[in-house]
């Protein structure tokens, strides 16, 4: 049985004031600052559950993403049952975030790591699984890093790319 899951990739570039760092004066109000929060999709099986990351948002801060994938029981323990299933990914844009307005790309890379801390890039085509999930392997660390940009710190553009997880069980 096959599952897909698309997860889109954004990176926006606003660098004008963000770069400065968030701080206040007397004078100001109000002042406002950007809170994260880490959201992982949840990919179902009656016996199984793969966690894969929601969204991935690179800023000029922010340019290596944990985009791990674990696999748990449904109770939210690392799986332990007999199933095994080999997740694969695949990027829309060949690893590069294409800008909504055509202003350029931008290329980045997913690193997966074995269990001696090794990594091995993520490409398109035959090198694109992630690993086969079950009971001896319910984690795999991916990490996603953006290569450098090239944008003008003055330029506020958005940057897009479309990841789609697939899971086969094995």
């Amino acid at each position: 049985m096959k599952k897909r899951v698309c997860l889109p990739i954004v990176f926006l570039v606003v660098l004008s004031l963000s770069s400065l760092g968030v701080t206040a004066s007397a004078e100001q109000k109000e002042k406002e600052a950007s809170i994260i929060y880490y959201n992982a999709k949840e990919v179902t099986n009656a016996d199984y559950i793969l966690t894969i990351p929601s969204k991935l948002a690179f800023t000029q801060k922010n340019k290596r993403l944990d985009a791990s994938v674990t696999m748990y029981d449904v109770n939210g323990d690392f799986y332990t049952g007999d199933k095994s299933v080999k997740v694969s990914v695949e990027s829309k844009n060949n690893y590069n975030l294409r800008s909504t307005d055509d202003f350029m790309d931008i290329k980045y890379s997913m690193v997966k790591f074995n269990d001696a801390g090794v990594g091995t890039t993520i490409s398109s085509g035959i090198g694109n699984e992630i690993g086969v999930f079950n009971k001896a392997k319910t984690r795999v660390r991916v990490d996603a890093t953006l290569w450098q940009t090239a944008v003008a710190k003055d330029k506020i553009v958005e940057f897009e790319d479309t990841l789609t997880y697939t899971f086969t069980d094995k």
